[in-house]
């Protein structure tokens, strides 16, 4: 390792660091009962301590003369008629995110965080014309400190998680923290079989004291800013230093990028999955070092999220096979090429799938058979098919008079092709995401057109890049249309997921698509001046500029009246109110009823002590409402009011991407609560 560039051993340390902690957590877990908390402090402290002491002899051993720390550090700047001062300033930005979001928290001002958002794309732009006279190590550590910006600004939004699947993931990790034991069989659901949302972060909480809730908002912020570092790394590969800056920020531009500590296990996964596809493509790694780490970084994305995992499995072993598949047709020899690799796959996919997290095939199975109209109950299939479902929160609006607020961010789908688009800010990100869409479609169909050209034998084209990757680009780009034409898979998983992961393989497409263009037109030195007006293009819709330009409150970071922001920030009083029924509720024939957002608040302040630790009650419990009186089944019922409900007079049927409220004043079934058992000035607790 000590012979790789320090970037490219940087992101291999923490993706193998993190291996290390969630394989080492889960073996410890298997020791229960014989130990009671495996996941405790003891067990962890000595645990660890062996694996340390361990790894270092053998490291020692292995390479005693480059057991030196300046080797281990190889950390090099360019300083010889270099500019350091572009690299230095981008330190500025983590600064500006923590406390634009304080301040944006407190005061309701967003100046900082808008200077923030103007800066960052004026940095870019500088530090890619200044290109021949900056730092080598400028552009790695500028995605790093931009990267980890987009984290903090997401993660400090709101002292608690910003966000819906997050929220279920931070339930289970409280679960697992509570009891210092992952526990499957309580909640026997995908998501709880996700190693990255409850493994993984109670190690990390019991070994340095940290608050769980910043563990998920700051610490994971942290370790997830390398994502774009590793696509960077990948890219230089395949397009070169001039052109991979564009790749990283394709990625690091993306909305689902800037929003990914929403959702955790895909964070996770994604860095585990980007590492597999650097490995393959390494050329400065040994063929047995090569299958060392594919192999665990593919376990690590196998246990961290199972859908990452599949889409994962589908792009990658189609070119494992490839040297097997080329020694048939050439040599028209049967040799068993990297069937060790797939073994082991195979082995630990079907261990954990069909032994340890069964619920995961389970609903991987059902999500197929609805795809492909073999089974037409969908009734049980929802993102985390778990019992403790964010959004199955029993709905309180039955009222007249209700307001409809238009959505103001994308539904993906639709959006694609025009549909449903109902404003200019929207069409302007229409345009610009078609434009994306459009440029690596060229660059992808440019590429096939090299290889084709080169078979037939025409001899100005040349085969520049691995026909591997571009074998994995076209699988991508198949798996992506996939997911766009079956409706199912685009509501299950979402386009928008998989296009963020098939980025490894076709960003690079992005760029030759460009590149292309400049050709077409004539101009091929404009090629950069293309990527840039493309790239900042997709940065402005991505943060809501095109929004902000319109007077229309969009962005969830900076917009105070905005929906999304509405509908994702919590407030202390609603958390207060939330810990008031658990801690007072009675424990019996309970049910807790909220709108559609209050599920979210219930979960926040969640410690375990209410049996029923959905906290949420299924949409029929409304239709008992006539017996509340009667039937002893609902004997303790409790309806609990959000700061929304009772200081912004809102009341959330729905949640994004189309906004449905009404007014808490109107509804005519809060008069049939009536007697006020709490209240902090910002939530309520009722009773019939």
């Amino acid at each position: 390792m000590n012979k790789l560039e320090f970037v490219k051993k940087f992101v291999f340390w923490i993706g193998l660091s993190l291996f290390i902690i969630i394989f080492t957590g889960l073996g410890l877990n298997y020791l229960y009962p014989f130990i009671s908390e495996p996941l405790s402090l003891f067990p962890l402290f000595v645990t660890f301590n062996i694996i340390i002491i361990l790894l270092s002899i053998i490291a020692y051993h292995k390479n005693q003369e480059e057991f030196k720390i300046q080797k281990i550090f190889n950390f090099k700047v360019d300083t010889n008629n270099k500019l350091i001062s572009p690299m230095i300033f981008s330190t500025i930005f983590p600064f500006l995110a923590f406390f634009g979001t304080y301040l944006m928290n407190i005061t309701n001002n967003n100046s900082i965080l808008l200077l923030l958002l103007f800066l960052i794309p004026i940095y870019f732009v500088v530090i890619i014309g200044l290109r021949n006279k900056i730092s080598n190590s400028t552009y790695p550590f500028a995605i790093l400190m931009v990267s980890l910006s987009f984290f903090l600004m997401h993660g400090l939004t709101s002292n608690y998680l910003i966000g819906r699947d997050n929220h279920l993931e931070f339930f289970y990790f409280q679960y697992t923290l509570h009891n210092y034991h992952l526990d499957t069989n309580i909640f026997n659901t995908p998501l709880n079989n996700c190693l990255s949302v409850n493994i993984l972060p109670t190690i990390y909480s019991v070994l340095t004291s940290i608050k769980g809730i910043y563990v998920f908002k700051i610490l994971f912020g942290f370790i997830g800013s390398i994502i774009p570092l590793i696509i960077y790394v990948i890219s230089r590969k395949i397009v070169g230093n001039k052109y991979a800056i564009f790749v990283a920020l394709l990625v690091l531009f993306q909305m689902n990028f800037i929003e990914l500590l929403s959702l955790i296990r895909q964070e996770f996964a994604l860095i585990f999955f980007f590492l597999a596809v650097l490995v393959i493509f390494d050329s400065d790694l040994s063929n047995i070092n090569k299958k060392i780490l594919f192999i665990i970084f593919m376990f690590s994305v196998i246990v961290s999220h199972y859908s990452t995992a599949f889409i994962g499995l589908a792009m990658t072993v189609p070119i494992i096979l490839i040297p097997f598949i080329k020694k048939v047709f050439n040599d028209k020899k049967i040799r068993p090429i990297n069937f060790d690799i797939l073994a082991f796959l195979g082995l630990f996919s079907y261990i954990w799938y069909f032994i340890v997290a069964k619920s995961q095939s389970r609903t991987a199975t059902r999500a197929f058979r609805i795809s492909t109209g073999s089974s037409a109950n969908t009734s049980n299939i929802t993102n985390s098919s778990s019992s403790i479902n964010a959004t199955n929160v029993t709905n309180v609006t039955n009222t007249t008079n209700p307001i409809v607020v238009n959505h103001t961010r994308e539904n993906t789908i639709p959006a694609i092709f025009g549909i449903g688009v109902d404003s200019v800010p929207q069409m302007i990100s229409v345009l610009v995401n078609d434009a994306i869409f459009l440029t690596i479609g060229i660059g992808l169909m440019a590429t096939l057109w090299e290889i084709f050209a080169s078979f037939v034998g025409y001899k100005k084209y040349k085969k520049k890049l691995p026909f591997e990757f571009i074998l994995g680009s076209v699988i991508s780009a198949v798996l992506l249309a996939l997911f766009i034409v079956i409706p199912f898979f685009s509501k299950a998983y979402g386009a928008h997921r998989i296009f963020l992961t098939s980025l490894v393989f076709l960003g690079p497409m992005f760029v030759i698509g460009v590149i292309k263009i400049a050709k077409l037109i004539g101009k091929p030195k404009l090629d950069l001046v293309l990527l840039t007006i493309l790239i900042i293009s997709l940065f402005t819709v991505s943060i809501h500029f095109n929004y902000l330009a319109s007077g229309i409150p969009s962005s969830i970071y900076y917009d105070e009246n905005s929906n999304a922001r509405t509908e994702a920030f919590i407030y202390d009083q609603d958390v207060a109110g939330a810990k008031f029924l658990s801690h007072y509720g009675e424990k019996r024939k309970i049910r807790i009823h909220g709108d559609t957002v209050a599920g979210f608040r219930l979960m926040a302040a969640n410690n375990f002590s209410i049996p029923n630790r959905t906290f949420i009650d299924s949409k029929k419990t409304f239709k008992f409402k006539k017996r509340l009186k009667t039937d002893s089944r609902f004997k303790y019922q409790y309806l609990y009011l959000t700061y929304l409900n009772t200081q912004k007079n809102i009341i959330f049927e729905q949640t994004a991407p189309t906004f449905i409220t009404n007014t808490t004043s109107s509804n005519i079934f809060l008069k049939e609560w009536k007697s006020r058992i709490y209240d902090n000035g910002g939530s309520k607790v009722l009773i019939p």
